[in-house]
């Protein structure tokens, strides 16, 4: 019952999916009986409550998803202090719901018990990146590259942030000049007025589509 969703149709005839208290109300029971299945339900309530903070469930539904989630995390951690992985859990769920402040603290206690997970590492840099603190995304990154070289998206967002901080060399020797024919290259040429590169890439893409027409524009 607590996964159960309702899909409910507008007046234009689009149909979308939310929750209700019987979601709230059905987890709360769940979780009441303390069953060895309490770890799987705290995950499947992280789930759900995400989801529902982007659906077209009521606000108050919502909420007491969220505060509910929040709760059983701060039980969860309390019970289980060294449990890399729902910190992990944690900190994304955080993260789904633009708590990027709070997913810090988790993800930084999951590194401090982990500091060679490279995935974790991942997490922590884009959770840094989402708040601005480059720096700190920038030394995230450049661990989780130096654990393993050759992968290349380790590689890749090393060098993204190395750009938005003003180390283009660091840039170019992971990538060469440029232009990077990556979306995300496009958007950090554009928030640091790499006009250059911008354009180049943009020339470099529409070749790359000779029949993408909204490529060519």
């Amino acid at each position: 019952r607590a996964l159960t969703q309702t899909q409910v149709t507008a007046a234009n005839g689009s149909s979308s999916i939310v929750y209700t208290t019987a979601n709230v109300d059905a987890f709360k029971e769940s979780i009441s009986y303390n069953t060895i299945g309490l770890y799987e339900a705290r995950e499947q309530l992280m789930d759900v409550a995400a989801k529902s903070v982007s659906s077209n469930s009521d606000d108050a539904v919502k909420k007491a998803l969220v505060d509910l989630t929040q709760s059983e995390i701060l039980r969860q951690l309390k019970e289980t202090p060294n449990d890399v992985r729902y910190y992990v859990l944690a900190g994304a769920f955080l993260q789904n719901i633009g708590d990027y402040k709070n997913a810090s603290t988790l993800l930084i206690t999951a590194e401090q018990l982990s500091p060679e997970k490279q995935s974790l590492l991942f997490a922590l840099g884009s959770n840094y990146f989402a708040l601005k603190q480059f720096p700190e995304a920038l030394a995230t990154f450049k661990k989780a590259y130096e654990l393993d070289t050759t992968f290349t998206e380790a590689k890749n967002l090393y060098a993204l942030v190395a750009l938005y901080v003003g180390q283009e060399k660091v840039t170019n020797d992971l990538l060469g000049p440029g232009p990077i024919v990556d979306p995300r290259f496009l958007s950090a040429y554009k928030e640091t007025k790499h006009y250059d590169l911008m354009i180049a890439y943009l020339e470099k893409d529409a070749a790359n589509k000779p029949t993408d027409f909204q490529a060519r524009v």
